[in-house]
């Protein structure tokens, strides 16, 4: 008897934050587990649902609150028992025609417009706008990622809906966790059929020695490769880090930056700037952490915006400065 496909909950794009991580850097054996412990800092909700698919060494994230989702599924009269949460922009047709260079598009969705930039069959940015942008919105989002040529104008144009996601997380999740095993497994399968080649002329004794002899002299040749890796990997990080901290700005101007996008009714109380991480404590009468979030998000130099009561008065802001290249 053919398996009956679970149900899915389509999850509004007005609903998400999309982020696009390049974790090209971690060995593939590693990504997965690298990934699982970027997830909990990333999430902008106190209870994040997410979803998660893979396109190379990129890892496409949705995040969404899932006390507000939980709420509506109540209200749900024939809600299924067992379902599935994905995003809505999954069921949207990719562009065609971007397996190599990049496309930027402006997308209707259910309840808004999707902004869309893609590069080598890759969805690097994806921002959420509840009525028409600006011009000025969506230069200055395009702005951000470095290398994208900024059009003159932008269109509207409505999507092609799909009857299943275009990208789907389980069948590469499972590959990258079982990928760690792999190079035991070869060398497993390599002392078992050399063991038994040897084993029609020769005694399991010396059947034994010259495996492990063979298994000694392979570990020799990988161990400075193996080491030549690292040290290639730790460099990178430095340099990676080294160019981000010559990107920081001056805490004048940041604060001067943080100043423009609060609300007329909010005043800056105590403040703390540690490299790229910034912490704010305002005093408001509102207590929307939603409006926060999308003042600083849409500002383009802002990501992983996190909103707090705070324990004493106002509000807690958790900020980290965008770095080029990194999805919206």
């Amino acid at each position: 008897m053919a398996r009956r496909a679970p149900a899915q909950w389509i999850v509004d794009r007005a609903w998400c934050v999309y982020r696009c991580l390049d974790l090209n850097h971690v060995p593939r054996s590693d990504r997965y587990q690298a990934l699982a412990l970027k997830l909990a800092a990333l999430a902008p909700f106190r209870r994040a649902g997410h979803y998660v698919a893979w396109r190379g060494g990129h890892a496409l994230v949705w995040f969404w609150d899932e006390e507000v989702r939980e709420a509506v599924a109540e209200d749900c009269v024939d809600q299924p028992r067992r379902y599935r949460c994905i995003p809505e922009s999954l069921l949207q047709a990719p562009p065609r025609s971007v397996a190599e260079g990049e496309t930027v598009r402006l997308l209707r969705v259910r309840s808004g417009l999707d902004l869309q930039v893609w590069r080598d069959d890759c969805l690097v940015l994806s921002h959420f706008f509840p009525s028409p942008p600006q011009p000025e919105q969506w230069v200055r989002l395009l702005r951000g990622l470095a290398g994208i040529r900024i059009p003159e104008s932008l269109v509207a144009e409505p999507g092609e809906s799909l009857g299943r996601p275009w990208a789907v997380p389980a069948a590469e999740a499972t590959l990258l966790r079982w990928e760690r095993w792999l190079p035991h497994g070869l060398i497993a399968t390599l002392l078992l059929g050399c063991g038994f080649n040897l084993g029609e002329g020769l005694s399991w004794w010396w059947a034994e020695r010259a495996l492990r002899t063979q298994y000694d002299q392979l570990s020799d040749q990988v161990s400075p490769i193996l080491s030549a890796r690292n040290q290639a990997l730790q460099s990178n990080r430095m340099a990676t880090e080294l160019g981000r901290a010559l990107q920081h700005r001056s805490q004048v101007a940041l604060l001067g930056q943080v100043a423009e996008l609060l609300p007329k009714d909010s005043r800056l109380l105590a403040w703390r700037y540690r490299g790229s991480e910034l912490e704010l404590r305002i005093g408001t009468d509102s207590v929307d952490p939603r409006l926060y979030v999308r003042r600083f998000m849409e500002s383009g130099s802002f990501e992983d915006v996190r909103v707090e009561p705070s324990q004493s008065e106002g509000l807690s802001l958790s900020l980290v400065l965008r770095t080029p290249g990194e999805g919206a």
